[in-house]
Protein backbone atom coordinates (compact mmCIF):
# COMPACT_ATOMS: atom_id res chain seq x y z
CA UNK A 1 0.00 0.00 0.00
CA UNK A 2 1.40 3.38 -0.98
CA UNK A 3 1.81 5.74 1.57
CA UNK A 4 2.87 9.41 2.18
CA UNK A 5 5.18 10.17 4.93
CA UNK A 6 5.26 13.59 6.45
CA UNK A 7 7.11 15.34 8.98
CA UNK A 8 5.73 16.60 12.25
CA UNK A 9 6.78 19.35 14.14
CA UNK A 10 3.97 21.60 15.28
CA UNK A 11 0.56 21.80 16.17
CA UNK A 12 -0.41 23.07 12.99
CA UNK A 13 1.56 20.48 10.79
CA UNK A 14 0.00 17.76 12.95
CA UNK A 15 -3.51 19.16 12.19
CA UNK A 16 -3.00 19.27 8.32
CA UNK A 17 -1.87 15.97 8.47
CA UNK A 18 -4.24 14.36 10.14
CA UNK A 19 -6.71 15.85 8.55
CA UNK A 20 -5.48 14.90 5.56
CA UNK A 21 -5.87 11.23 7.27
CA UNK A 22 -8.99 11.42 8.20
CA UNK A 23 -10.58 12.90 4.98
CA UNK A 24 -8.39 10.24 2.81
CA UNK A 25 -10.45 7.64 5.17
CA UNK A 26 -13.52 8.85 4.25
CA UNK A 27 -14.39 9.89 8.07
CA UNK A 28 -16.42 13.11 8.79
CA UNK A 29 -15.15 14.78 12.41
CA UNK A 30 -18.42 13.05 13.93
CA UNK A 31 -17.70 9.76 12.64
CA UNK A 32 -13.68 10.12 13.84
CA UNK A 33 -14.87 11.36 17.02
CA UNK A 34 -17.14 8.45 18.16
CA UNK A 35 -14.91 5.86 17.56
CA UNK A 36 -12.04 7.38 19.69
CA UNK A 37 -14.86 8.72 22.06
CA UNK A 38 -14.61 12.07 22.44
CA UNK A 39 -16.00 15.24 20.77
CA UNK A 40 -15.98 16.74 17.68
CA UNK A 41 -14.82 19.83 19.27
CA UNK A 42 -11.76 18.13 20.47
CA UNK A 43 -11.31 16.70 16.94
CA UNK A 44 -11.59 20.43 15.07
CA UNK A 45 -9.12 21.67 17.77
CA UNK A 46 -6.90 19.48 16.77
CA UNK A 47 -7.08 19.58 12.29
CA UNK A 48 -6.77 23.32 13.45
CA UNK A 49 -3.74 23.40 15.22
CA UNK A 50 -4.54 24.38 18.46
CA UNK A 51 -2.26 24.28 20.90
CA UNK A 52 -3.79 21.08 22.38
CA UNK A 53 -1.68 20.50 25.56
CA UNK A 54 -1.20 17.20 25.35
CA UNK A 55 -0.07 17.58 21.14
CA UNK A 56 2.62 20.20 22.75
CA UNK A 57 4.41 18.12 25.55
CA UNK A 58 4.88 15.09 22.99
CA UNK A 59 6.55 17.28 20.32
CA UNK A 60 8.66 18.99 22.91
CA UNK A 61 9.48 15.84 24.33
CA UNK A 62 10.65 14.42 20.66
CA UNK A 63 12.58 17.76 20.11
CA UNK A 64 14.26 17.41 23.35
CA UNK A 65 15.52 13.77 22.89
CA UNK A 66 16.58 15.31 19.55
CA UNK A 67 14.12 12.61 17.70
CA UNK A 68 11.53 13.13 14.99
CA UNK A 69 8.20 12.28 14.35
CA UNK A 70 6.59 11.44 11.33
CA UNK A 71 3.15 9.56 10.45
CA UNK A 72 2.33 7.55 7.48
CA UNK A 73 -1.21 8.60 5.79
CA UNK A 74 -2.88 5.73 3.78
CA UNK A 75 -2.85 6.90 0.41
CA UNK A 76 -6.72 7.52 -0.61
CA UNK A 77 -9.15 4.75 -1.33
CA UNK A 78 -7.49 2.70 1.74
CA UNK A 79 -8.62 2.88 5.53
CA UNK A 80 -6.83 3.63 8.61
CA UNK A 81 -7.11 1.34 11.09
CA UNK A 82 -8.30 3.51 13.97
CA UNK A 83 -9.44 0.73 16.34
CA UNK A 84 -6.36 -1.10 16.45
CA UNK A 85 -4.65 2.52 17.37
CA UNK A 86 -6.87 3.81 19.71
CA UNK A 87 -7.38 0.16 21.58
CA UNK A 88 -2.95 0.59 22.62
CA UNK A 89 -3.05 4.66 23.69
CA UNK A 90 -2.10 4.90 27.34
CA UNK A 91 -4.09 7.87 28.67
CA UNK A 92 -1.32 7.67 31.81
Amino acid sequence: MAMTLSRISDPTILGIVLRAARERSGLTQTQLAERLETSQRYISEMESGKRVTAIVRLLETVDELGATLYIDIPERGTTLDLDASASGRDDG
